[in-house]
């Protein structure tokens, strides 16, 4: 298992981005390692903000980038060649997508959803995403 620093690591390592989109592409990296593989990633757990899904530790270590870009990763990122093509993978996938494009498509995806039952559009919520709605709704998905 990745720790979550080397997680966030290994995705900046293609690029430099903002909070949310590493957030979301954090979150797609672990919901289809979980799904495909049937554990997690790095020790993860996002809760459903306005947003989208958000892990509360990630958000908390790059705040002070604000709304500016966080750095591309340049160093070395201790994960092993598997894990690395993993990301990689999922990268290929999202990584050409924006950070409100990721946003929209997490809004219309079951996990988020579900955890948001009852709260307004802007109302804030601390609420986790089951990781047994996640493997539901990826294993209906393609990758």
């Amino acid at each position: 298992m990745l720790s979550v620093r080397t997680l966030a690591e290994l995705v900046l390592s293609f690029d430099s981005m903002s909070n949310k989109k590493l957030q979301k592409i954090c979150y797609y990296v672990y919901s289809w390692y979980l799904t495909l593989y049937g554990r997690q990633i790095a020790p993860l757990e996002f809760e459903a903000w306005v947003h989208g899904p958000v892990s509360r530790e990630l958000y908390n270590y790059y705040k002070q980038y604000g709304w500016s870009d966080i750095p591309q990763h340049y160093g070395t990122v201790m994960a092993d060649a598997e894990m690395a093509a993993f990301v990689r993978r999922v990268w290929k996938h999202y990584g050409h997508f924006s950070a409100d494009e990721l946003e929209k498509m997490t809004h219309t995806e079951l996990p988020w959803k579900k955890a948001r039952e009852g709260y307004k559009a802007y109302e804030p919520s601390g609420v986790l995403l089951k990781d047994s709605d996640i493997r539901a709704y990826f294993s209906t998905q393609v990758l």
